[in-house]
């Protein structure tokens, strides 16, 4: 699973005051990162003194040359004078589109990071030939195998018709034995050994050539397969190159999940807890009352309403699900599903 920031950190980024300098960008162009802190020194260089700015970039410098590429997809990075985060963000399109995105304010934009975050899909990849398996935590700083215990190292080690040892039987077996059966019992055992250690929530993509990638298909009873997998033999890719082949899988789980989402909130029954109103959705949030907030957190936010909604939502321990603006009703900058009725003219709410 990716790296998430615990409780505290993530409550000590949404409450930071002072002088904040927040970078969202794509990890895959390494100029991306650097023209969002090329960009970072022209923002604070209007009002900041030098030493606080040499402070801040060198701090953004250090950071920038940690983050691996181009796996994970994207990067959020935390800066003040005194201290520096940075958490990996598993898709950068929410946040930023393409290239990166930079604010220096009296707080850190955290819209984009609670929208990632809510949204996070566990992810695993299943090497599989005939040769060798591997199951890759591809969410994983840096992304590594998993040790499965029971689990057939190759076909030629699953081999349950010796049971007798008979070298002569075993070889006439094989030989007049249609070799899909063998592959079938292979396929059913790797998938038994998995399962126990795999997260049943976690997206399964499978690399693989045929027929064992239609086999596995076909006989697994993981629910969250990923369709299509990783063609082809991937017994000499690294967990890195597996990680990053499964980004296109990943990226359409998380879209089919918006989506499910979106016609959820198109569907619900109460219209009267359905509203993109400016007003209720705050008034809503102050009093812990957001069910689901829909925000385009990579959206321009001149007056800051996306990240106050994305904040009480957070707050509230309400989910926050990445929209376009085009997919919202009525274009609303922000649509939320309420958990009850909010009137925000009523005295005492907002």
């Amino acid at each position: 699973m990716l790296p998430s920031p615990c409780a505290a950190e993530l409550q000590d980024i949404v409450d930071r005051r002072g002088l904040c300098v927040t970078v969202y960008a794509e990890t895959g162009p390494r100029a991306a990162l650097d023209d969002a802190i090329h960009e970072a020194s022209l923002l604070l260089r209007r009002d900041e003194d030098d030493l606080t700015r040499t402070a801040i970039l060198d701090r953004l410098r250090e950071v920038a040359s940690t983050v691996r590429t181009p796996v994970p997809a994207g990067t959020a990075i935390f800066a003040t004078a005194t201290d520096v985060r940075s958490i990996p963000l598993q898709s950068s399109s929410a946040a930023v589109g393409a290239g990166a995105r930079v604010q220096v304010a009296d707080r850190f934009l955290v819209a984009p990071l609670l929208a990632d975050l809510d949204s996070r899909i566990p992810v695993m990849v299943l090497a599989l030939s005939q040769n060798s398996v591997r199951l890759v935590d591809a969410g994983a700083e840096p992304p590594r195998v998993v040790a499965v215990p029971g689990m057939p190292t190759s076909l030629r080690s699953y081999d349950d018709l010796d049971l007798t040892n008979d070298r002569q039987t075993l070889a006439h077996l094989r030989t007049s034995e249609e070799p899909t059966i063998r592959e079938r019992q292979y396929v059913r055992a790797i998938d038994d050994a998995i399962a126990e250690v795999i997260d049943p929530e976690a997206l399964l993509v499978v690399a693989a050539a045929e027929p064992l990638a239609g086999l596995f298909a076909e006989l697994s009873r993981h629910q969250r397969l990923a369709e299509p997998g990783i063609a082809g033999n991937a017994d000499e890719s690294t967990p890195d190159e597996l990680a990053l082949a499964s980004l296109p899988a990943v990226e359409r789980e998380r879209a089919a999940v918006r989506h499910r989402q979106l016609t959820r909130l198109a569907e619900f029954p109460d219209r009267r807890l359905v509203t993109g109103d400016p007003a209720t959705v705050l008034a809503a949030g102050a009093l812990g009352a957001l069910d689901t907030l829909f925000v385009d957190p990579g959206a321009p936010d001149a007056d800051g309403y996306a990240e106050e909604a994305a904040r009480a939502a957070h707050a509230g321990d309400g989910r926050i699900v990445s929209a376009s603006e085009s997919e919202l009703p009525e274009h609303a900058v922000a649509t939320a599903i309420l958990r009850y009725p909010v009137d925000a003219d009523e005295p005492g709410v907002g």
